[in-house]
């Protein structure tokens, strides 16, 4: 499987797995497939892993449209432990709608096709389940995302995704750049490189490359409201 770890097992990983029969299960298994995917390796929706059942093993995937202007604009990102659903096929297959998937780190992932995913559900309610939940939560973030860019500042939402990013890691110290924050946030690189500017004269934040290292925590919160 190219990883020197011991990989979680598809049994381990999908939780209607105990409810399928043996054929299926048989199926499941030689179906699925392991990818590892080297930081930066971008999928388009003609790409099969795109419209797939998703599992993240490790590192973190992003899923973005393209404006007519060319930025991109980040839908929802997924990381260690978390799930896409093929029922979102329909919506990226759309000729109207442009999906594209990027590893933002060196990630693995277990992709199960949507053929398969969709027999599954067909015969299993457990699977329909379980996918409609992952498709519903990841509809109703994108929708909150989508309303925040519309209604909140851009100092606002940079607020905000530091304090979910420091929440998110465990620390104060974040590895990100200043594109990385434009395409999360919302916004221009230049915007970000000014606002994060202002942050590090106020003393919220200490910049250094590649890095930001979050200061005044409760100042991020006043700025966020």
């Amino acid at each position: 499987m190219g990883s020197q770890r011991a990989l979680p097992k598809i049994t381990e990983v999908f939780p209607y797995w105990q409810d399928l029969n043996s054929t299926d299960r048989l199926a499941m298994a030689r179906q699925a497939q392991y990818h590892a995917l080297p930081r930066g390796k971008i999928f388009c929706i003609n790409d099969a892993i795109t419209v797939s059942s998703l599992y993240v093993i490790s590192g973190e995937v992003r899923y973005y449209t393209i404006n007519a202007d060319g930025r991109d604009t980040t839908l929802y990102r997924l990381h260690r432990g978390q799930y896409t659903s093929f029922l979102e096929t329909k919506l990226y297959t759309n000729p109207n709608y442009s999906l594209t998937m990027q590893a933002e780190q060196p990630s693995e992932v277990y992709a199960i096709s949507p053929p398969m995913s969709k027999y599954l559900c067909e015969h299993y309610p457990s699977a329909l389940k379980f996918e409609r939940e992952v498709f519903y939560d990841r509809s109703a973030f994108v929708m909150a995302s989508l309303q925040r860019m519309l209604s909140v500042s851009s100092e606002q939402r940079l607020a905000m995704f530091l304090l979910e990013e420091i929440k998110r890691n465990g620390s104060r110290t974040l590895t990100l750049t200043q594109e990385q924050m434009g395409r999360y946030v919302g916004t221009h690189r230049e915007m970000i490189s000014r606002m994060m500017n202002v942050f590090a004269r106020h003393g919220i934040v200490r910049l250094s490359r590649g890095q930001v290292e979050v200061l005044k925590p409760e100042a991020l919160k006043e700025l966020a409201r």
